[in-house]
């Protein structure tokens, strides 16, 4: 099991890959469609952070509401 750092690293590394820019320029406040990320894009970004932390990690009700990298690291309470 990952600690909450790994977790947000990894999905940090996610994104990152997903928008082609480097981990560490990303902020928070960064929105998604901003990054270049589109819908399918999203889909499998999701999908990955999920193999990755080998457990669901987002609500899929709620899933869809999710537009910043913020908002993928809030339920790490980052």
């Amino acid at each position: 099991m990952t600690n909450s750092s790994e977790q947000k690293n990894i999905i940090l590394d996610i994104v990152a890959r997903a928008a082609q820019r480097p981990a560490d320029t990303l902020q928070p406040a960064d929105s998604l469609t901003d990054l270049g990320i589109d819908s399918l894009a999203f889909i499998m970004m999701v999908l990955d952070v999920e193999q990755a932390l080998g457990r669901p990690a987002f609500n899929m009700e709620t899933v869809g509401q999710l537009r910043t990298v913020g908002d993928l690291l809030a339920p790490l309470g980052q």
